[in-house]
């Protein structure tokens, strides 16, 4: 009779055993390199959420009063519609934990011609009726709403739903109100977040759960420094210029 060259049973079972065993190592391998993987995506993704919104916040800080000729803190203004004077930052403004930038759009056109109620311009950037706009000279400004925007050869005429507050004088300009709000709230999750609005609001990272602002004002420059609190119980610091102040 001829010999057996095959696997006993014994054998076989151990070659199962070892191969069950090496295959648990290797799904727990990838098990776990999986969760290195996501747990360092996860943390790259909040990482680059907190920096686009600490760059938003900085950009809009920097452009906070902005008119073509001087800063908005530093002109006779009024907000015609809630008749107050306008500011070009207001902290905890309505809410707490809220900061407001207020400033001409960077769009702009220079007012060829005005009447009491209304006043002509080129047709650079488009403008329709209900909007607010900031009107501003080197002295005053003021932010009104428009009753309607038509066309006129070249120029576009726009019409006021009330009468100026000030007699401007030339160089005098106007372009869209725009104002922008960073402010806390809890999404849809629960967790508190930061917003951000212009059009709308919009969630920018739940990494940020809280802030405070600060500012300092001095020969002429203003410094806005914000210390917000982290969900890792962490801190970031931003201190920016705002520029033209």
């Amino acid at each position: 009779m001829g010999k057996n060259n095959g696997l006993s049973l014994v054998e076989m079972m151990v070659t199962l055993f070892l191969g069950t065993l090496l295959l648990t190592a290797l799904i727990e391998h990838y098990l776990s390199a999986k969760r290195q993987y996501d747990n360092t995506h996860a943390l790259l993704e909040k990482t680059f959420e907190l920096e686009w919104a600490l760059d938003l916040i900085r950009n809009s800080v920097r452009s906070a009063g902005f008119t073509p000729c001087i800063n908005l803190n530093r002109l006779e203004s009024i907000d015609g519609h809630h008749k107050r004077r306008l500011w070009a930052i207001e902290i905890n403004a309505g809410k707490p934990q809220a900061l407001r930038i207020n400033r001409m759009n960077e769009y702009f056109n220079s007012i060829i011609k005005f009447t009491a109620d209304e006043f002509i311009i080129s047709k650079e950037n488009s403008y329709q009726a209900n909007e607010a706009i900031l009107i501003a000279d080197c002295y005053h400004a003021e932010v009104q709403e428009i009753s309607s925007a038509r066309q006129s050869g070249n120029s576009i005429i726009i019409k006021l739903k009330k009468p100026l507050f000030f007699d401007y004088l030339k160089p005098a300009y106007v372009g869209k109100w725009t104002q922008e709000e960073f402010f806390i709230k809890e999404n849809k999750r629960g967790e508190r977040a930061l917003y951000y609005r212009r059009n709308h609001a919009e969630e920018l990272t739940s990494t940020v759960n809280g802030f405070s602002v600060q500012e300092q004002s001095s020969q002429g420059l203003t410094v806005l420094q914000i210390l917000l609190q982290l969900t890792d119980h962490e801190t970031a610091r931003i201190e920016t210029m705002v520029r033209a102040s």
